[in-house]
């Protein structure tokens, strides 16, 4: 918790100072909604699957979506949020939740006048945490990267929609891997 409040107080001032460019920027900070589907070993329905975590589909939220384009094409995307997914396997609790924060740079293609066409390729600090027969709380702590496309689309002059697909994978040492194809939808205001 100490490292998450850290980060936020340092993506806040990272705001304000940037904030001084917002007339000549790109920037933007918004939060997005949306499912969290389970893919490969971690959305297995085997239980003699030793790494089969019988997940199904759940939901995704960022509380902070944050990109800033340091000119037209190039620029810098971070994310906060989280996924849970519901567990099949009786040995787990009803529900698995993951989450973490996510960096990486914006390589953005104008569509037109109102539209972008985005892609994030992000690494961050990720956490899970699930119950083992309802006995123990275990939260591990593990890397990940995500692979996202988004479309954004700016409506008037301070805010904008965008669509956003992401591959996401987070290993938890030995323990094991979580890996989900998130698609949400934000809103976002434009630092501008």
């Amino acid at each position: 918790m100490k490292n998450f409040t850290t980060f936020v107080l340092s993506l806040l001032f990272f705001l304000i100072v940037f904030n001084a460019h917002a007339q000549r920027s790109g920037g933007y900070i918004g939060a997005s909604f949306g499912t969290a589907v389970p893919i490969g070993t971690f959305a297995k329905n085997e239980i003699r699957h030793s790494n089969g975590g019988l997940a199904t589909s759940g939901g995704a939220l960022n509380l902070i979506d944050f990109g800033y384009k340091f000119n037209r094409n190039l620029g810098i995307a971070a994310s906060v949020g989280g996924a849970y997914c519901n567990m099949g396997h009786t040995s787990l609790s009803s529900q698995i939740t993951y989450g973490g924060f996510f960096i990486g740079p914006a390589i953005s293609l104008p569509l037109g006048r109102c539209l972008d066409f985005t892609i994030t390729p992000k690494v961050g600090t990720t956490s899970a945490a699930y119950n083992i027969r309802e006995v123990a709380f275990v939260e591990e702590k593990g890397i990940g990267y995500e692979l996202g496309v988004s479309l954004h689309y700016n409506v008037g002059r301070k805010w904008h929609i965008f669509f956003d697909n992401a591959y996401s994978q987070a290993d938890y040492g030995d323990n094991f891997r979580i890996m989900s194809f998130n698609s949400k939808l934000g809103l976002a205001f434009r630092l501008r």
